[in-house]
């Protein structure tokens, strides 16, 4: 039996976005998190957005700004 989320998203460039919010710490040492993150996932296929949580507790959500990891920028603009 093929699974749902198959069927919704049969190819994976059609996945939706995966945020991930990261916590315990400040914004440096979170921003560093996701830059190894990154080296990590490169190449993963799916788009992966990151946000501090510092940052998202501080701005109104209107101003959240969500980093995309994972893809290039260009894949992860298309997405």
């Amino acid at each position: 039996m093929r699974s749902l989320w198959r069927q919704r998203y049969p190819r994976s460039d059609h996945l939706p976005a995966v945020r991930l919010v990261l916590a315990n710490g400040d914004e440096e040492a979170l921003n560093r998190r996701a830059e190894r993150l990154e080296q990590r996932i490169r190449g993963i296929g799916i788009r992966i957005d990151y946000a501090p949580l510092p940052m998202l507790q501080r701005l109104p959500a209107s101003a959240w700004t969500w980093r995309p990891i994972g893809r290039s920028e260009d894949r992860a603009a298309d997405a």
